[in-house]
């Protein structure tokens, strides 16, 4: 993802997309979760809510957020085999079905204890990825507090 939008700063245009990936992000347990177990605490501006504007706008420019909260993120690089299909994102009980443009596709889907499942299809419901990174669960009782994304590519 790096080096599409460095590629597009430093020659002004986005480049073409010529091969379909996705991107998951998340966090690892519900922001408003109280943790009695945890001597460490919640860090200072935990919720990203008002703060300075710059460094919270530089924020969201990163990982497309402007305050914490619970949901999967999703970004397709769709070329353009995916153009009229469709993305098919679960974590736990949410799940979702959205449609995929050729290009950069933004999605999010409200987290639920599990782990997530992304399915890109083309338009005539042929699975061009199937994704199912490993090593992330959303957990609804966590021992410790992580405010960290959890960050996954597709092959």
């Amino acid at each position: 993802m790096t080096k599409y939008y460095s590629d597009a700063w430093r020659t002004g245009t986005y480049p073409t997309i010529t091969k379909n990936q996705i991107f998951l992000s998340a966090r690892p347990h519900s922001r408003d979760q109280d943790i009695d177990s945890d001597s460490v605490g919640k860090p200072s501006n935990w919720q990203w809510v008002g703060g300075n504007a710059s460094v919270t706008k530089s924020i969201s420019l990163l990982i497309s957020l402007y305050k914490t909260d619970d949901n999967l993120y999703a970004v397709v690089f769709a070329a353009s085999g995916a153009d009229g299909g469709s993305l098919q994102l679960s974590i736990g009980t949410s799940n979702g079905t959205f449609s995929v443009s050729t290009g950069v596709n933004k999605f999010k889907l409200g987290l639920s204890p599990g782990s997530p499942t992304a399915v890109l299809m083309d338009s005539s419901g042929q699975t061009l990825i199937s994704f199912s990174p490993s090593g992330f669960n959303f957990v609804s009782n966590p021992s410790a507090y992580n405010f960290n994304y959890y960050m996954a590519a597709s092959p």
